[in-house]
């Protein structure tokens, strides 16, 4: 992998691994690079043979390490909070998930938003973070 981080320089982010099924692996990557899947097969040694899948994702315009400092600033939590109030809901947690580089947020809503609210609440939290955001309802709170 120090092969593949070389070779797309600052253009790279991030790598991670599925767990389930036929082992494959994501590269991350800043929106200038071309997406597109590759197989490797192992030539030598004691895996010879063995194929891994590799696709490229050129999803990210932040590197990891400010993706985390967003939740990782209780300024920017804050804001994040005030927005779900604005739209009736409760900040349960926030995390981050290499699958779609995003920022995640749970949250609580006495009533569900609608989609076109969801949508909207989301890309306020984007415009906010400048980062990818999924805003996940809890029908219950979680303590």
């Amino acid at each position: 992998m120090d092969q593949v981080k070389a070779q797309l320089g600052d253009s790279y982010v991030d790598i991670y691994g599925n767990a389930d099924g036929v082992p494959k692996y994501f590269i991350v990557t800043r929106p200038n690079v071309v997406a597109d899947s590759y197989e490797y097969v192992i030539k030598k040694g004691e895996l010879r043979g063995f194929s891994i899948a590799i696709e490229i994702l050129p999803i990210a315009d932040r590197s990891r390490a400010q993706m985390l400092d967003v939740y990782n600033s209780q300024e920017d939590m804050e804001k994040i909070d005030k927005i779900i109030k604005k739209y009736g809901g409760e900040m349960q947690g926030i995390g981050f998930t290499p699958m779609g580089f995003k920022i995640v947020i749970d949250t609580y809503f006495q009533k569900s938003l609608t989609p076109i609210r969801h949508k909207q609440v989301e890309n306020e939290l984007k415009q906010l973070t400048g980062v990818n955001v999924e805003v996940r309802q809890t029908g219950r709170l979680m303590f």
